[in-house]
């Protein structure tokens, strides 16, 4: 009873506090205002959240400055607190703010463009939300701002211009949204920018030449929106801006409408380590200079109209991870020596038009736990390094001319059947007929058992 009574007098001290704050500095007050606009809020804010306090200093979620003595709030991080409700204009009000973290709650509405006041603030996450409307034009005044993130909401409307001339951003998330319209060639302007997300959206038109100031650039994530055009247009048409971007360890332009030929200048990007390039429609042979790159680790170019042989440089590639080809029109021989100086995971080069013989070293580092080479017109025996390969759960390797000891697959699979059918055939009979007497015997011996346990059951 009394554990009650004292949760009962800390609401109604919560209470009293959005009304009674006349001993909380101007930060304070502004947040127990916010708090207004909030339908579900945890108990941590209710019970830390008290006017009767001279700052918020010391609330659930918040950082204040305490070099100076008006103890100002630097810092809101309230990510994960399950709050439900819409961010009200006073945040603005909060005029030191640095870093606003609201991820993980389930806020709705707009964001109120009075964020642009916040003129200080460095790092904004409004992301896995239930946000609407349109990113507001103020967001671009925030000069100091360095990390945006939007993602995973239901925003919609163009990316405001002013976004692309924040030349302080260096990180720039707004995946998962209906964001529409194309990138503008000011993108060039984000000489910081290290990340930058726009997958997941209604975007179109041509992609933009970024590589002019890309030196910083970390990772590109265009994927699954509608962009279009030759993979040239993307990054520009001097080598020199497409060696610019040392820093690249992701891209990812998958599930777009990119036609054209991979430029051979992505080979400079030394530090890549994951091409994502499927579900397009481009075209042409994969350069030599991409299966150089040293620490490549994952190729996804599946569904696409890529041609050509594979050349013997993918042998040398000591970190790939996933090979990923399918559904293009690759042929020639797989390189014999592919495997032997990695560890590969998931080899998936069906539906095209390989030749020649399986390489015999594809699970040589005894990690590889997928093998679709199906739908080609792959010949020879099976090697013993497939059969033996411990860590593999899926194999497809259907409508190939494989042969074992002279024995096609097909056969193989066909006399299996066929022994299965007999099999059972040929019991049934000796079931029936209780022919061979032992047989019999070994029938009535099961029966005794099973109707014995029955017994003990009842």
């Amino acid at each position: 009873m009394a554990v009650v009574m004292n949760v009962f007098l800390h609401f109604l001290c919560f209470s009293a506090s959005l009304y009674s704050v006349t001993g909380l500095n101007s930060d304070g007050k502004t947040l127990l205002s916010m708090l207004k606009h909030w339908t579900v809020t945890p108990l941590s804010i209710k019970f830390s959240w008290n006017a009767a306090h001279s700052s918020p200093c010391s609330w659930a979620g918040v950082k204040c400055d305490n070099r100076i003595d008006a103890q100002f709030v630097v810092a809101l991080n309230l990510s994960s607190f399950d709050i439900s409700g819409w961010l009200g204009p006073e945040i603005a009000n909060l005029k030191h703010l640095k870093s606003i973290d609201l991820s993980y709650n389930r806020l709705f509405g707009s964001i109120p463009p009075e964020l642009g006041n916040c003129t200080l603030l460095e790092d904004l996450d409004l992301s896995d939300n239930n946000l609407t409307g349109g990113i507001p034009q103020s967001i671009g005044n925030l000069h100091n701002l360095q990390s945006l993130t939007l993602g995973q909401n239901s925003l919609g409307g163009t990316i405001p211009p002013s976004i692309w001339n924040s030349t302080s951003i260096e990180y720039l998330c707004l995946n998962l949204n209906h964001l529409v319209g194309s990138l503008p060639r000011s993108l060039e302007n984000l000489e910081e920018l290290v990340y930058l997300d726009v997958s997941n959206n209604l975007l179109e038109g041509n992609l933009p030449s970024v590589l002019g100031n890309c030196k910083k650039m970390d990772t590109f994530v265009f994927s699954e929106n509608l962009f279009s055009g030759n993979l040239p247009s993307v990054f520009g048409n001097i080598p020199p801006e497409l060696g610019g971007c040392k820093s690249l360890v992701e891209l990812r332009l998958y599930e777009n409408q990119l036609e054209g030929e991979i430029p051979v200048e992505l080979g400079k990007l030394s530090d890549l380590e994951d091409l994502y390039l499927f579900t397009n429609r481009l075209t042409g042979k994969i350069p030599t200079s991409i299966w150089k790159i040293p620490g490549l680790r994952n190729v996804l170019l599946y569904q696409n109209h890529f041609s050509g042989e594979l050349p013997e440089e993918i042998t040398e590639m000591k970190l790939l991870r996933y090979l990923l080809l399918y559904s293009n029109k690759f042929s020639g021989v797989i390189p014999q020596g592919l495997g032997i100086n990695s560890s590969l995971e998931i080899v998936d080069v069906s539906d095209n038009q390989f030749t020649g013989n399986l390489p015999p070293d594809l699970c040589f580092g005894n990690q590889l736990r997928v093998l679709y080479l199906g739908l080609n017109n792959i010949q020879g025996s099976i090697p013993p390094g497939v059969w033996r390969c411990s860590s593999l759960k899926r194999l497809i390797l259907k409508q190939n001319q494989l042969t074992d000891d002279g024995i096609t697959m097909e056969s193989l699979l066909l006399g299996f059947v066929c022994g299965l059918i007999l099999g059972l055939l040929t019991a049934s009979l000796m079931f029936y007929t209780h022919k061979p007497r032992w047989f019999h015997e070994i029938i009535e011996v099961l029966e005794i058992c099973v109707s014995s346990r029955k017994q003990k059951k009842n």
